[in-house]
């Protein structure tokens, strides 16, 4: 459903997946449902929606993968989802870890992120932020303090 050449398809199918991703994120940061057999169903259901991103991500030179999404896919994985949130990473590792794969890949496939700068180059162009934007999200991981949740651990031991 995410196939970039059938475009009313690829924009409905995006907003439609990107709510059920963020009405999902809210559910768990509001202290949902703590038995683990539903915690884990939801974070289950979370990485496939974040997987059904991927194809997307790894398309190089799209501009509807670049312009014609809203928000565009850079922003709802950086900004929209709590890739930088301690109580994401902490209390949901394997999702978080699904995140960072398809943030990477998005990354990756778009390197004109660096080479359009307004650090490099004058820009007044959408994704001239985005190098900044990818430095300080990585300067909140590798500076964040992270209090794994030991109660979650010592259950995924048992089990």
């Amino acid at each position: 459903m995410m196939n970039p050449s059938v475009l009313p398809l690829l924009l409905a199918s995006y907003t439609a997946v990107r709510e059920k991703l963020l009405s999902e994120i809210t559910y768990l940061r509001d202290g949902g449902d703590q038995q683990t057999t539903f915690l884990r169903e939801r974070e289950a259901c979370l990485m496939v929606l974040i997987g059904a991103f991927a194809k997307l991500a790894s398309l190089k030179s799209s501009l509807i993968v670049m312009m014609g999404l809203r928000p565009s896919l850079f922003h709802l994985l950086l900004t929209e989802m709590p890739l930088t949130d301690q109580w994401f990473i902490s209390k949901h590792p394997a999702v978080h870890y699904c995140l960072l794969r398809v943030m990477h890949t998005h990354v990756s496939a778009h390197d004109y992120f660096l080479s359009n700068s307004e650090w490099l180059v004058q820009s007044n162009s959408p994704s001239c932020m985005f190098a900044q934007e990818q430095l300080q999200a990585l300067e909140q991981l590798l500076t964040a303090k992270i209090l794994w949740d030991t109660s979650r651990l010592g259950v995924s031991c048992v089990n």
